[in-house]
């Protein structure tokens, strides 16, 4: 078999490092971290999403609506991240009312 062209291009001629490094800073990749539902778990990763946005990633943050609205209070107000709420119903899974996080679970 012959070697496709544009890959016999890129052995003659390869590209400098630079050239990724740019191409990188060209388009942002997007990262999407849904954590288990437990403070121990949410807030590490939180300070993940945080260390990985400034790299210059997109972040969306996935968990339920109750453990949303506190994550809120916690992003710092020139943060990109993107918090996106699932459904979720406690009493179709047999939990307590507002049981989104295992902190109050018995």
């Amino acid at each position: 078999e012959s070697i496709p062209s544009f890959l016999f291009f890129f052995l003659l001629h390869p590209p400098s490092p630079l050239y990724f490094l740019e191409k990188m800073a060209e388009r942002k990749e997007n990262i999407v971290i849904f954590p288990f539902m437990a403070q121990g778990h949410i807030i590490p990763f939180l300070a993940l999403a945080l260390q990985i946005e400034q790299r210059g990633y997109n972040i969306t943050f996935v968990n339920t609506p109750l453990n949303i609205k506190k994550l809120q209070s916690s992003l710092p107000s020139n943060s990109s991240i993107r918090l996106l709420e699932i459904p979720f119903n406690c009493s179709d899974h047999g939990l307590p009312p507002d049981a989104e996080n295992t902190d109050v679970l018995p």
